[in-house]
């Protein structure tokens, strides 16, 4: 039997099993489809998923950091749902993990802008230049 047989329809049934659990299954889907289309159009004649075709996917996908943690996140779960069947395909380890860069917002409207603008630089109020990001923010979301 080749991954061609069997990989995207184990997906579909692992995405039926986490939708009627109660779990998202958009982001599995959106990600996991191109590599599987990529696996059985590249590697048609193989067995298994293997370490090698996760590692020519990256190559070829060019993915961002938080991008490539997610799709290894996925990919991890659909591997494990795999071998939980009985087929045996790899399970990125360690060496796959990313540490995501988390997205810090920066807020400053107009209002914000004019509420420190008498303030900033005259010394008349020394703390207000103290307060920090986290206490100016409930101010300036009005």
């Amino acid at each position: 039997m080749t991954i061609n047989d069997y990989l995207e329809d184990y997906l579909i049934k692992m995405l039926e099993f986490r939708g009627a659990a109660g779990y998202a299954t958009v982001t599995y889907k959106v990600t996991l489809l191109p590599f599987i289309e990529f696996c059985c159009s590249y590697y048609r004649d193989a067995e298994i998923l293997t370490s090698e075709m996760l590692d020519e996917w990256l190559a070829y996908k060019g993915y961002s950091l938080n991008t490539q943690a997610a799709f290894i996140a996925c990919l991890r779960q659909y591997c494990r749902y795999i071998n939980f069947l009985g087929i045996k395909a790899y399970i990125p380890d360690e060496d796959y993990t990313l540490k995501r860069i988390a997205y810090e917002p920066y807020l400053q409207t107009m209002s914000c802008r004019f509420y420190f603008m008498p303030w900033m630089g005259t010394g008349r109020l020394q703390t207000i230049k103290n307060i920090s990001l986290k206490l100016s923010l409930p101010l300036c979301s009005e």
